[in-house]
């Protein structure tokens, strides 16, 4: 299970080596209702496939080993005390919005304007 503490030292690697990252999926929600709802298995962040190869090196140096590579969709990595981190991989369009290459060959598209939300995760505000 992952923990507050533990979304946020996810984050904190990333960030400290220039990865911009975004919370989704139930830690997303969690974040931009600024409380703690339920339990969850993972921690879902979308990236920039530009910034996938970092990301991934940054992670392994933390202990996280790789789960199941599924690029150009996502990456899932896990650690010690069943802690999973599930990374979308998009692209970005000239107009700011994020596409996910789905494994059928078609793209999940992440409207721009979802960029842009922050949410409260102990006492931290990522974007959601």
């Amino acid at each position: 299970m992952m923990q507050g503490h533990d979304v946020l030292e996810v984050l904190q690697h990333l960030a400290g080596a220039g990865v911009v990252v975004w919370l989704d999926g139930g830690w997303g929600v969690d974040a931009l209702l600024g409380r703690h709802t339920r339990s969850h298995e993972d921690v879902e962040v979308v990236l920039s496939c530009e910034q996938a190869p970092l990301a991934e090196e940054i992670l392994l140096q933390a202990d996280y080993t790789i789960a199941e590579d599924a690029r150009p969709t996502r990456i899932v990595l896990w650690a010690s005390q069943d802690r999973r981190i599930d990374v979308h991989l998009v692209t970005f369009d000239s107009q700011g919005d994020g596409f996910q290459r789905l494994p059928d060959g078609t793209n999940f598209r992440y409207h721009r304007a979802g960029f842009v939300g922050r949410g409260l995760v102990e006492g931290q505000m990522p974007y959601c």
